[in-house]
């Protein structure tokens, strides 16, 4: 049988009935949509004390094409500014590992408002510390309509230093704690989502809910590799599939794209879209802060250049 040949044969775990998500459906998203990154390079950024001397504070610079170790992938075109659009809004999902080389950190994009996949971080020595100063530069390089793009972590293992140095570090659109699990999901106060095998079961089914409904796009033909190799571990537990016969503390703290592209993409759920931002008065604290924004960016840009 075909599951006999992919399990015996080609050693495809993923089709040997175990898989989570469908198959067919990844590999149709896949071929439809997956293709090679537009541009690879590195966001540069400035970290330096704040004036008042009280703290750290990051700054982006600008796109450096082929620069750094090369560690993010654009599936978009830089505009005029050499930045993404500023009339959508974004969302930035963050799975976070020890940057001990066994597993990636990655930071996944989205476009609110065309829920499209629109960067890729990856990286498997960026410490939890870093990757905090990297996504800071991040939510503002991608601010978008707002200034900040909205970030979601996992907040378990080094998803909790990740948490509050992001925190320390200024951003404040971020994902708090949800009970998922009722229908009110109303917003507490704790920072970043928290993966426990039921909330996982269900956000993950949620993403695989929205890929069979074709309501998104992947571009990153790697992230949808990972998808497919993801399977049940003995005892139920939803884990990729070299993983799946560890210890259970491997299978906790294994790094992957797909916790990443979940999360950015149920950030797309709690950003508003820009065309769905009310229109503000010209006098408000809103649009002056709005246009704040803006110009300290271009001041930024220019700085830069």
């Amino acid at each position: 049988s075909a599951k006999d040949i992919a399990e015996n044969v080609l050693i495809q775990y993923a089709r040997s009935g175990e898989s989570f998500f469908d198959i067919d459906i990844l590999e149709r998203h896949r071929d439809t949509v997956g293709c090679p990154p537009y541009h690879r390079g590195d966001i540069r950024y400035e970290w330096r004390r704040t004036p008042d001397g009280t703290g750290d504070a990051v700054n982006y610079q600008e796109w450096e094409e082929f620069g750094g170790r090369e560690r993010w992938s654009l599936w978009f075109e830089p505009g005029v500014r050499g930045m993404p659009e500023w009339d959508r809004n974004y969302a930035i999902g963050a799975d976070v590992s020890h940057g001990s080389g066994n597993s990636n950190s990655i930071l996944s994009v989205w476009c609110v408002d065309t829920r499209e996949k629109v960067a890729e971080f990856a990286d498997a020595r960026t410490p939890p510390e870093e990757l905090a100063r990297i996504a800071a530069a991040a939510v503002q390089w991608f601010g978008g309509h707002i200034g900040q793009a909205y970030l979601a972590w996992e907040a378990n293992g080094p998803g909790s230093i990740f948490g509050r140095e992001v925190i320390r570090l200024g951003v404040w659109n971020f994902y708090r704690y949800r009970d998922e699990l009722s229908e009110s999901q109303t917003e507490g106060n704790r920072p970043g989502w928290w993966s426990t095998s039921q909330t996982k079961e269900l956000m993950f089914g949620w993403y695989r809910g929205e890929l069979a409904k074709g309501t998104l796009s992947n571009r990153s033909e790697p992230a949808l590799q990972e998808a497919m190799d993801y399977v049940r571990a003995p005892g139920g537990r939803l884990v990729p599939s070299e993983v799946a016969d560890a210890d259970s503390g491997a299978q906790a703290s294994h790094g992957d794209r797909v916790v990443a592209d979940v999360l950015g993409l149920r950030g797309c759920e709690y950003q508003a879209r820009a065309d769905a931002q009310p229109k503000m008065p010209v006098t408000s604290y809103a649009q002056r802060r709005k246009e704040y924004l803006e110009q300290a960016r271009s001041d930024a840009h220019a700085w830069a250049d």
